[in-house]
């Protein structure tokens, strides 16, 4: 148990009364052996957790990475604080799929726009650290939600051909997918919702989750 988690249970003592607590477990009990301060290694986000849905996993990494290469906050992707239930977020419309050609290797790229200032932002399938790529992320979400038009799987789209004289080719999204939320939320029945965007209050949660699962002393902030 963290120092994070004790204090979620104690929230119903007042501030001092924490604060006292705080200096006898810190203080008092390791002067007298009954408490040992000393660092061990605990495992980053354990096998043992179960998250809502396992469809959140691949939404926090993919939202984590993008916000890294977008250099900007979550309410450029998910359902903004400010803004609750906008449902205003990533759309699969906002996202243009390619398999580009040069001389050397074909490779699958992504042309997104942030939501709220159309900033184009071109990201690029990486061909070893594949656990980093974006990329990678967004097609395993897309797929899953079988958004392309023609095509079922990662094989389909290697596979398909880049017309003649061209150095790449556009996948097309089914009717009706462009207006899909990417990142979604999770229905009272445990299913992933259709149409409901990943909210912050939910986005907020899981990265706190995380911070706590790996040990960190305070809450992480989204």
């Amino acid at each position: 148990m963290t120092d994070v988690t004790l204090g979620n249970y104690l929230s119903v003592y007042t501030k001092a009364q924490n604060q006292d607590l705080a200096a006898y477990i810190e203080f008092d009990l390791p002067r007298t052996e009954q408490l040992s301060t000393r660092a061990y290694k605990k495992p980053i986000a354990p096998l043992a957790y179960e998250p809502p849905h396992s469809r959140i996993i691949l939404q926090l990494v993919f939202s984590l990475l993008l916000l890294t290469f977008m250099a900007s906050r979550s309410g450029e992707v998910i359902e903004s604080e400010g803004w609750k239930d906008s449902n205003e977020g990533l759309l699969y419309g906002h996202v243009l799929v390619m398999r580009q050609e040069d001389h050397t290797y074909t490779r699958f790229a992504l042309q997104a726009f942030a939501n709220k200032h159309r900033r184009r932002l071109m990201l690029y399938k990486e061909k070893d650290d594949r656990a980093l790529c974006p990329v990678t992320w967004f097609l395993a979400q897309a797929l899953a939600d079988r958004v392309f038009e023609g095509v079922e799987s990662i094989d389909e789209m290697e596979s398909k051909e880049i017309p003649p004289g061209a150095t790449r080719d556009t996948f097309c999204y089914r009717l009706g997918k462009e207006t899909q939320p990417v990142m979604r939320g999770v229905c009272p029945d445990g299913t992933i919702s259709a149409r409901s965007i990943w909210n912050y209050n939910c986005f907020s949660k899981q990265i706190k989750s995380l911070g706590q699962r790996a040990g960190y002393r305070d809450s992480p902030s989204a």
